[in-house]
């Protein structure tokens, strides 16, 4: 059987716009159609954005590839260039929570596209309401002065003061003699 070398190989397409998330199906034509040896590679410039399996064309991210066929027999080349660009329509999935909002920090949610992944983020407001535990004496008030207790948010750990008012009230015990009373004092 004589052997009939592979002299050439083109592509059906030389450049592509696919979306992030798309595919496309690349077909080669080697020349002469009764060569021999028809086995060929297929190989992309920058895998990040576009990468290629037997033909199949998968856009990765933003950003362009060239993609190349090559020949076993004679290393023969053909090439197409890949512009990846984001998606038009996005397929966003539910918002799920990244950050809880916390009484005063604001909390971060977020959602992906099904197609391309482009992620979306939004703002949670701080709820602005702290939840406090009970009320804690950190200095007793005593007759004339005025005491301090607290609280702390058990979210946060924010902490609040209040005085409590000086008593006023003294509290004596019995009487006793300091002095001894005489005849004349």
């Amino acid at each position: 059987m004589q052997n009939i070398p592979v002299t050439g190989i083109t592509l059906d397409k030389s450049v592509l716009s696919l979306e992030i998330g798309e595919t496309a199906l690349l077909t080669a034509t080697i020349s002469p159609s009764n060569a021999t040896n028809k086995l060929m590679s297929w190989t992309s410039s920058n895998n990040s954005v576009a990468t290629v399996t037997n033909g199949r064309i998968t856009a990765v991210s933003l950003g362009t590839a060239t993609i190349t066929a090559t020949t076993v027999d004679g290393a023969k080349t053909a090439t197409c260039r890949v512009t990846v660009t984001e998606c038009d329509s996005h397929s966003y999935g539910e918002w799920q929570t990244r950050t809880p909002a916390s009484c005063n920090t604001a909390g971060i949610e977020f959602r992906k596209c099904a197609v391309c992944a482009h992620e979306e983020t939004r703002t949670i407001p701080a709820t602005g309401n702290h939840s406090y535990g009970a009320w804690q004496t950190r200095t007793p008030a005593s007759c004339n002065t005025a005491g301090i207790e607290f609280r702390k948010c058990t979210v946060c750990a924010h902490e609040e003061t209040r005085a409590i008012p000086a008593t006023g009230n003294h509290s004596y015990g019995a009487w006793q003699t300091r002095t001894p009373a005489s005849c004349n004092t």
